[in-house]
């Protein structure tokens, strides 16, 4: 069907399709900038001097504001704190269960142990012996 294609080494093919995936995104790159080109839109700003009274409300305004976002900011980290203490006092109650649940199961199986060194007439090892 294609002769040059039939002769072509995997090589040859590789730097076509590479060859073929930049002319795609150099296309569409040109045609991303070109319509944003068109889109830009000219930004004007008109300056108005404010009078002595009105820039005194605006900072009044400003200080209210200010007041009221520091307020916030308190009752969000007072809200925060209480969280965290009442999480790590779950946290130390649950770590206390956990520990005296594992001492209830040591202590019985340090009885059945002891039960079975009893009737095999063997010795209890003692704490310090390795097992």
């Amino acid at each position: 069907m294609f002769p040059i294609l039939a002769e072509a080494t995997p090589t040859d093919v590789i730097t076509w399709q590479v060859i073929l995936v930049i002319t795609t995104v150099g296309a569409n790159l040109a045609i991303i900038l070109s319509t944003r080109k068109k889109q830009k839109r000219e930004v004007s700003f008109e300056f108005e001097p404010a009078s002595k009274d009105a820039f005194e409300k605006h900072v009044a305004a400003n200080q209210r504001e200010h007041e009221n976002l520091f307020a916030k900011l308190g009752g969000v980290e007072r809200g925060l704190n209480e969280r965290v203490e009442k999480k790590l006092t779950d946290l130390q109650k649950s770590a206390e269960d956990g520990r005296e649940k594992l001492h209830q199961r040591i202590n019985r199986i340090s009885v059945g142990v002891a039960r079975l060194c009893g009737r095999q007439g063997i010795p209890m090892p003692k704490e310090d012996d390795e097992l």
